[in-house]
């Protein structure tokens, strides 16, 4: 979420073409740069045993899933590329199901189940490869003085920005920390298969709609009618998460009776009770898009320790007094729907107080 240092989010607010391409080769150089850090590191770690072996696929994954979720998107950004973007979504969300269901039937083990992820999102690499070139290009052909000057531009994006985005993996993976403390590993697999099967097809689908949203967004700001416009998104979105979630979850339940074994069957249970906290997390969309533009970075960055505390406690306490893992998740879903429902109101009074 933090790989391309935010500069692909500053680049859908800039207003001429030359400097969103900047932009975006600099949000280039950060992700390649952090490949070119991480993936000796791994290499050294899985070589001399200090890690498992599939760590040394991660810095290409962080690479692919930024560039999937948060850069070509960005670099898509206008109407009549989105059909060129839809593609790329489809061909991740379904890679990423069906390379998960098979990796769990055959072998269910780490490296497995990351190589999946990882060949879905350079899946979609592939299908925008042209794009990726382009990028690359462009970031090649970057001057020194290009570099200092973005970034004096984006310093409070770059520090508020990337450290919500970085609480906000925290955030999603709060649950597979308080299970391993808790030595549930079944646990830990049920979460993770939902987690994937559900929140996959919601990243890649999100990350192609901010453009749009921050279009529509910057016409409100012109009109000066910024507060009710949020709250007519949040409904709308709250809807939209509806008909998202309510067939995502029917399908991770088909699926998993389907395809997947008596040792899966739990996870039926994780994807519905995660699809509660989703739905929420979709309502909350608008308020995250508009983050940088309204500034509500540090409204942000405290509900995202908000968030990991509630999560954390809404899941350990129930397992700490001897209720089961379901029963647990039942209260960690309600924690985070909560979170999130905070977070939507503060913001909205924010967002209504600034407009005033």
């Amino acid at each position: 979420m933090a790989a391309g240092a935010r500069f692909e989010i500053r680049a859908l607010v800039c207003r001429s073409e030359g400097a969103r391409r900047k932009f975006l080769a600099l949000s280039y150089a950060t992700n390649f740069a952090m490949l070119a850090i991480s993936a000796p590191v791994c290499i050294v770690l899985a070589a001399k045993g200090l890690a498992p072996s599939w760590i040394v696929m991660l810095p290409v994954g962080v690479l692919a899933s930024s560039l999937v979720t948060y850069v070509l998107p960005s670099q898509h950004s206008s109407p009549a590329q989105l059909k060129r973007l839809g593609r790329m979504n489809v061909a991740v969300s379904l890679t990423t199901a069906g390379l998960q269901i098979l990796a769990a039937k055959i072998a269910p083990i780490g490296i497995s189940l990351v190589s999946a992820r990882v060949v879905a999102w350079l899946c979609g690499i592939f299908v925008l490869k042209a794009s990726v070139i382009e990028g690359i290009r462009d970031t090649l052909a970057l001057k020194k003085r290009d570099f200092g000057r973005i970034y004096r531009s984006s310093r409070q994006e770059i520090f508020y920005g990337t450290a919500s985005a970085l609480l906000s993996v925290l955030e999603l993976q709060c649950a597979v920390y308080v299970l391993s403390f808790f030595s549930e590993k079944h646990a830990i697999g049920m979460y993770w298969m939902g987690f994937n099967l559900l929140f996959v097809p919601f990243f890649v689908i999100s990350g192609s709609v901010r453009p749009l949203f921050l279009r529509h967004l910057a016409s409100a700001r012109k009109q000066g009618d910024v507060a009710r416009t949020m709250r007519r998104y949040v409904a709308i979105s709250f809807g939209l998460g509806l008909a998202l979630v309510t067939p995502l979850t029917a399908g991770t339940v088909v699926v998993t009776r389907s395809f997947l074994g008596p040792e899966w069957q739990d996870v039926q249970y994780f994807s519905a009770l995660l699809a509660v906290t989703l739905l929420v997390l979709v309502a909350r969309l608008p308020i995250s898009f508009a983050a940088s533009a309204l500034r509500l970075q540090r409204i942000n960055l405290g509900f995202g320790v908000i968030q990991i505390l509630l999560r954390a406690f809404s899941l350990a306490i129930p397992l700490y007094l001897g209720l089961s893992v379901i029963s647990s998740m039942v209260w960690f879903a309600l924690g985070s729907s909560v979170g999130y429902l905070l977070h939507i109101i503060l913001s909205l009074y924010a967002i209504k107080k600034a407009d005033a």
